[in-house]
C-alpha cells in the first residue's frame, strides 16, 4: 500500500516536475529488471524439471554447458546485487521529492493537463495554411488593450477531459484579476459571460491525409531517418488514414512509434503484421526487432508471409506466447523451438507446409495451449501426451492425418480438445477415456471419420464434459453413447450440425439431465426426436434449422413430436421447409 501511494502521488506530480518523470522511468525500468530476474529463476527451475526426464548422459552435457547450476548462481548473484543497488538509489532519490507514503486524499485530479502558451513556432504547424494566420493572430494577441474585454475564438474540434469549474475560475481571474473561488457554478457562469465578447466560431478543418503523414513522420523519425525504415513508413501509411485527419491522434501515435526501434529492451509484446507487397522487406525487420527484444513475453507473427522460422525466436527464453499461424510457406519447425520451456501458448495452425512436429516437443512442459497444422499421417509417439500442463489442444487442417496418439493418460489438465478439417482421419483413439478434466470437445469436418468404434468407459458416469460439437461427419448415421465420455449428467450444450446422413438420435438422449441448449442444423435425413425428450427438464433452448423432416414434426401444436418439446421455454424452428 505504501508503494502504491507513493506511485500515485508521483504520477500526479510529474506533470509539474520533470525530475519526478525521470525518477518514475528509472523505477519502472528497475521493476522490469526485477521481473526478468524472477523469470530467469523460474526458467532455470523448469530446465531442471526437464532434466529429470532425461538420461544421465544428457545431465553430464548439461553440467558442462554454460547453463550448469554453478555459473547460473554466480550470474544471478551479480544481477541481484545490481538490481538491489539500483533500487537503493531510487529509494534515496525518492526522499527529495517529498512523496506521500500514506493513502493520498481523494480529490479531483486532471491527469496529463495540457497547458497552452502564446508563442507558436509556425514552422512546426503542418497543414491548414489558410488557418494559420487567424489562429496565430488570436494566440499572439489575446487583448487589443489593457482592461478591455477578452476576444475569444471558439475552435470546434475533438474535446478533452477537463475540470470545467477550475477552467472558469482561471479564465475569469486572467481576464479581470478577480478571485472567485467561493462562487458556485451559476455565479461563475454569469461572471464569465460578463467578461467575454465572443466572436463567430471557427470550424477547425481536418488535416489532409498527406499532411497527416508528414506530421506522423516528423514526430516518429529524426530528419531523413525514415528513409532507413521503409517498412515502418509503410505501417505509418496504414495507420494515418485511421486518424481521420485529427492532429492530436496523429501526434499521439507518432504509438508512440518513435517507441520502438531504439527502446525495445523492456518490450513485452510484439505484434507484427505484414502484407503481400511488403513480405520481401519483412524478414530483416522481424529479425531486427527480435534481436532487440530479448525479454518478449508475446510474439505474434501470424500472416506475415514467412518462408522459414525466424532463428532468433529460440533465444527468447522469457517468451510465453508464440503465434506463427497462417504462414503457409514455413516447411519446418527446428528442434531449437523446444528450448522455449516457459512457452505457454504455441500456434502454427494454418501453416500447411510444416512436415512434422519437433522431436523434443515433450520438453515444452509449460505449454497450456497448442494449435497444430501438420502434414504427418500419425501423431503416435510424438510426445504430445507428455505435455502435462496442456489445457487446450487443437488439430486443424491436418490433411494427411489418419491416426492421433493413444498416450493421453497424462493429459489430466486438458479442458478443450478440437479436431477440425482432418479429412483423412479414420478413427479416434481409445485414450480419450483418460481425459478426465475435458469440458469442451469439438469434432468437425472429418469426412472419413467413423464413430462406430467401441470405447470402453468402464460404465463410469463421472465425466466432466460441458460442451459437445459434432459437425460435418458424413459417415455417421447414429451417435454412440461413448461420444459424451461418461458425461450424461454434466453435458450442458450440444450442437449437431451438417450431419448429412444422420438418421436418428439415440434413446440415451433422455439421460442428458443437465442439457440446457440443443442445436440441430442441416441434418436432412433426421426424421424424428427420440422418446423421453420430455424428461430433459433443464433444456431451455432448442434450435432446429434446415431439417425439413424433423422441423415439420416439431411444429407447435400440430407436429407429432411437439409433445416431446412443449416444455422448452425457447424453441426456434428456422428454414425447415
Amino acid at each position: 500500500m505504501v508503494i502504491q501511494a507513493v506511485l500515485l502521488d508521483a504520477e500526479e506530480q510529474q506533470m509539474h516536475n520533470r525530475e519526478i518523470t525521470c525518477w518514475l522511468r528509472k523505477f519502472k525500468d528497475a521493476c522490469y529488471q526485477v521481473e526478468d530476474l524472477l523469470d530467469e529463476v523460474e526458467i532455470e527451475a523448469l530446465r531442471r524439471k526437464v532434466l529429470e526426464r532425461e538420461s544421465i548422459g544428457r545431465k553430464v552435457r548439461y553440467f558442462l554447458s554454460s547453463s550448469n547450476p554453478l555459473p547460473f548462481r554466480f550470474r544471478m548473484g551479480r544481477k541481484i546485487r545490481e538490481a538491489k543497488e539500483m533500487l537503493d538509489e531510487i529509494a534515496i532519490n525518492k526522499s527529495k521529492f517529498h512523496l506521500l507514503e500514506g493513502r493520498p486524499p481523494v480529490k479531483n485530479v486532471i491527469h496529463r493537463e495540457r497547458e497552452t502558451y502564446s508563442f507558436v513556432k509556425t514552422s512546426n504547424v503542418i497543414g491548414r495554411d489558410e488557418d494559420k494566420e487567424n489562429i496565430v493572430h488570436f494566440l499572439m494577441n489575446p487583448t487589443d488593450g489593457e482592461g478591455e474585454d477578452v476576444p475569444v475564438l471558439p475552435i470546434v474540434g475533438i474535446g478533452e477531459d477537463f475540470d470545467i469549474k477550475q477552467l472558469m475560475i482561471k479564465t475569469i481571474k486572467s481576464a479581470t484579476g478577480k478571485r472567485c473561488t467561493d462562487m458556485n457554478m451559476e455565479e461563475l457562469h454569469k461572471a464569465l459571460l460578463d467578461c467575454l465578447s465572443t466572436v463567430s466560431h471557427y470550424d477547425l478543418e481536418h488535416l489532409s491525409e498527406e499532411n497527416c503523414l508528414s506530421l506522423f513522420l516528423k514526430l516518429a523519425f529524426k530528419d531523413g531517418e525514415e528513409k532507413q525504415h521503409k517498412n515502418l513508413v509503410r505501417i505509418g501509411e496504414e495507420i494515418v488514414p485511421k486518424c481521420k485527419g485529427v492532429a492530436l491522434a496523429v501526434e499521439t501515435l507518432g504509438q508512440d512509434a518513435s517507441q520502438s526501434a531504439n527502446n525495445m529492451g523492456h518490450l513485452r509484446t510484439l505484434i507484427f503484421k505484414s502484407n503481400e507487397e511488403g513480405k520481401a522487406d519483412s524478414k530483416p525487420l522481424i529479425a531486427e526487432y527480435i534481436s532487440k527484444s530479448k525479454h518478449l513475453r508475446v510474439l505474434d507473427l501470424g500472416e506475415c508471409y514467412l518462408d522459414q522460422y525466424p532463428n532468433g525466436i529460440s533465444y527468447l527464453k522469457h517468451l510465453r506466447c508464440l503465434n506463427l499461424g497462417d504462414n503457409d510457406n514455413i516447411k519446418e519447425l527446428p528442434n531449437s523451438i523446444c528450448n522455449l520451456q516457459s512457452l505457454e501458448t504455441l500456434s502454427f495452425m494454418g501453416c500447411m507446409g510444416i512436415e512434422e512436429l519437433p522431436k523434443d516437443i515433450s520438453c515444452m512442459i509449460s505449454l497450456r495451449a497448442l494449435y497444430i497444422t501438420i502434414k504427418q499421417t500419425s501423431l503416435q509417439g510424438n510426445g504430445i501426451g507428455c505435455l502435462t500442463s496442456l489445457r487446450i489442444l487443437m488439430l486443424s487442417e491436418c490433411e494427411n492425418l489418419k491416426y492421433l496418439f493413444e498416450d493421453m493418460q497424462s493429459l489430466t489438465a486438458l479442458r478443450t480438445f478440437v479436431i477440425t478439417e482432418c479429412k483423412n482421419l479414420i478413427s479416434l483413439p481409445q485414450g480419450l477415456k483418460y481425459l478426465t478434466a475435458l469440458e469442451t470437445l469439438v469434432i468437425g469436418d472429418c469426412e472419413k471419420l467413423d464413430l462406430c468404434m467401441e470405447l470402453e468407459l468402464g460404465g463410469k458416469e463421472d465425466g466432466s464434459l460441458r460442451k459437445l460439437i459434432i459437425a460435418g461427419l458424413p459417415k455417421v448415421v447414429s451417435l454412440p453413447q461413448w461420444i459424451v465420455l461418461g458425461s450424461t449428467k454434466t453435458l450442458q450444450k450440444l450442437w449437431i450440425i451438417n450431419m448429412k446422413n444422420l438418421l436418428m438420435l439415440p434413446t440415451w438422449f433422455q439421460n442428458l439431465t443437465s442439457l440446457q441448449k440443443l442445436e440441430i442444423g442441416d441434418c436432412p435425413k433426421l426424421a424424428y426426436l427420440p422418446e423421453g425428450m420430455q424428461h430433459l427438464t433443464a433444456l431451455k433452448e432448442l434450435t432446429i434449422a434446415e431439417c425439413p423432416l424433423l422441423g415439420e414434426r416439431c411444429m407447435e401444436e400440430t407436429g407429432e413430436d411437439w409433445p416431446k418439446i412443449a416444455h422448452v421455454p425457447r424453441i426456434d424452428l428456422i428454414n425447415n421447409s
